[in-house]
């Protein structure tokens, strides 16, 4: 019995040792940047759509009330969350005009929202955080 103690000991220290040479996959809670008491409602053309790891981001320019514009950005939840709510690089394109809603960045002077919900010109309402029932079929939205 003394003898499978140092074993045990030898075999644990090592497995210790080889998971920390593993990479391990870390994340972050929205929460930290984005501040839930503050929802915005942003409504502009699609400069940019990147569906990319480890956040897709839209770059959408939006007109204010003196005819300006200020570009805001809008950091989704990660790539393989949206394409279980069925979007993807296909889903937006430049140009188009849309409506997002989510809760905005906590840091001042930033103009950025995690987007809840996206809203094509025609209605089409695009879910956009995980926990939501998608209402898209896979492969979706089809510019005319």
């Amino acid at each position: 019995m003394r003898r499978r103690i140092p074993v045990m000991l030898a075999a644990a220290f090592g497995a210790g040792l080889l998971a920390g040479a593993v990479p391990l996959d870390a994340h972050h809670s929205a929460a930290v940047f984005f501040n839930r008491d503050q929802m915005v409602e942003v409504r502009g053309t699609i400069t940019e759509w990147s569906f990319v790891n480890p956040h897709p981001i839209m770059r959408i320019a939006v007109k204010d009330a003196s005819g300006g514009t200020t570009e805001w950005m809008a950091q989704f939840t990660n790539v393989l969350n949206m394409r279980r709510m069925g979007i993807t690089a296909e889903t937006f394109k430049v140009g188009i005009e849309v409506t997002i809603k989510g809760p905005r960045s906590v840091a001042a002077g930033t103009f950025s929202v995690n987007p809840e919900q996206v809203i094509l010109a025609d209605g089409t309402e695009v879910r956009a955080a995980p926990g939501q029932p998608s209402n898209l079929p896979r492969g979706i939205y089809k510019p005319s």
